[in-house]
């Protein structure tokens, strides 16, 4: 969906250099969470309460995403971007998040595009503060 590493920490002012691996890691899941409600809420308002239902049961269930998979996206299990996150993830998690993934474009066509604007609205918004903090500080 978005990737938070070291070059974004970069674009939003900071020295990653300087950062140790526990702070970056930090930084790195608040960014992501945030971004998650911020898509959450503004995703949630496309969806009609039984298509918010059907989300909230695929991502609370690996049984229901394996299942969601197998019906609409049978070949899934042969997805590069799959093998990755079951690298990254583990199988359950996998399933969870490459249904939810799925389930999202398909629900909302304009899916890659909300997540591009959430994502570089936040950008910029972190770049103001980190600026406004320099600042003040008189960096």
């Amino acid at each position: 969906m978005f990737d938070i590493n070291d070059d974004f920490l970069e674009s939003i002012g900071y020295d990653v250099a300087a950062l140790t691996d526990d702070e970056k890691e930090k930084y790195e899941q608040e960014i992501t969470e945030e971004l998650q409600a911020r898509l959450s809420e503004r995703l949630g308002s496309e969806l009609e309460e039984d298509q918010v239902d059907d989300f909230e049961s695929i991502q609370n269930s690996s049984e229901r995403a394996d299942q969601w998979l197998h019906e609409f996206h049978g070949d899934f299990e042969q997805h590069d971007d799959y093998k990755t996150l079951v690298t990254a993830l583990g199988e359950p998690d996998a399933k969870i998040f490459y249904a939810s993934s799925l389930w999202m474009q398909d629900a909302v066509p304009e899916y890659g595009l909300i997540v591009r604007e959430e994502f570089d609205k936040y950008q910029q918004e972190l770049v103001k503060k980190r600026e406004m903090v320099d600042k003040a500080l008189g960096l």
